[in-house]
């Protein structure tokens, strides 16, 4: 004996209901798409203190190398300290952090890129200094 099931049709929206459900909808993909991309991309690494400034060799970069355990979510195969290149948005602004840091013997936390590596390093996509 086979038992047929007869399910009721799925409600359909209808009028003013259908209109605002696709306002809904374009409102939430209109907010997404605003939000960069690579700002779910990434991990900091916090409370760490800067112990040396690597420059590059005839390449516009620079690295930092910390005492504390490194943070590699990007699984980069060097892992001596943090990097960033030139031509990443914001690479003055992380130089110019990195070099105050140091100068000043301030902890930073660092902000590096879950998918990409810099030079075969975790790649730095932010620095912010802490006054303590």
């Amino acid at each position: 004996m086979t038992v047929i099931q007869v399910r009721k049709p799925i409600r359909t929206l209808a009028g003013r209901e259908a209109g605002r459900a696709k306002r809904r909808l374009w409102l939430l993909a209109g907010a997404l798409a605003t939000v960069p991309l690579w700002s779910f991309a990434q991990t900091t690494a916090y409370a760490v203190n800067i112990t040396a400034i690597r420059t590059g060799w005839a390449t516009d970069a620079f690295g930092i190398e910390t005492t504390q355990t490194m943070v590699n979510p990007a699984n980069c195969p060097v892992l001596d300290g943090y990097a960033a290149e030139g031509s990443v948005a914001g690479y003055k602004t992380h130089y110019a952090a990195a070099l105050l840091a140091f100068a000043s013997n301030k902890t930073v936390w660092v902000v590096v890129s879950n998918t990409a590596c810099s030079q075969g390093r975790p790649m730095i996509i932010g620095v912010t200094v802490r006054a303590s």
